[in-house]
């Protein structure tokens, strides 16, 4: 399937901005579907999608930078856990688009910086931790430094845990399009889409790209 031109013309009107390498690589593992007896297997490479190691979250970011430039904001903010994967891939598209970085952090300050919050900080963010260590904790917080920066004249843009909001979730939106035409390319017909959610907003642009191109596919 040919996505139709009027479909290719809904992509060009939405703000984008250009991260990622499109579209990713769709394989068969054809070793693995042997080694676990099992049905046909394909897997979307999303881990390859070459921006700053951020594998699915690029998509969404993708859409959530372009507001972010068109609002003009200054900083970025955003938080979940230290070891977030989406925090570090935010921190990287922000740091790419010139502006501030403010991340927070559930818990308390760690004594091991290691790993993505090594990153994080490698890239010049600011880290703020809640003191609690509830991830929903961050939420609050987030919005309290949204509003001190509001406060001293700063043009803060905010994106929630994972990114996941209508606007991030746009990505897999437009994956789900991507995908179609891979697999019509390669005369593919899944029965099955198979992910692991988070914050989910991958599984929601993907639902509502089936839906809307009217496939049977089932996540």
């Amino acid at each position: 399937m040919k996505l139709s031109e009027n479909h290719e013309h809904i992509w060009h009107t939405i703000p984008r901005v250009p991260l990622g390498f499109w579209p990713t690589p769709l394989q068969e593992a054809s070793r693995l579907a042997a080694a676990i007896a099992g049905p046909t297997l394909w897997i979307k490479r999303d881990d390859l999608t070459g921006f700053g190691f951020g594998g699915n979250k690029i998509r969404g970011l993708e859409f959530l930078m372009a507001e972010a430039l068109a609002q003009q904001a200054d900083s970025v903010i955003t938080g979940a856990g230290p070891q977030s994967n989406s925090v570090r891939a935010t921190t990287a598209a922000a740091v790419h688009a010139g502006m501030k970085m403010v991340v927070v952090y559930s818990g308390t300050p760690l004594d091991n910086i290691e790993g993505n919050y090594r990153l994080v900080r490698l890239l010049g963010a600011e880290v703020r931790f809640t003191g609690d260590p509830d991830r929903s904790s961050v939420d609050a917080y987030i919005e309290t430094c949204a509003a001190e920066l509001r406060s001293n004249g700063g043009r803060p843009y905010v994106i929630p845990r994972g990114g996941a909001n209508t606007l991030g979730a746009l990505g897999y939106v437009r994956a789900a399009y991507e995908l179609a035409e891979q697999c019509a390319a390669q005369n593919i017909a899944p029965d099955v889409l198979v992910l692991a959610p988070g914050s989910c907003g991958t599984q929601a642009g993907l639902l509502a790209g089936v839906h809307a191109l009217g496939l049977p596919w089932r996540l």
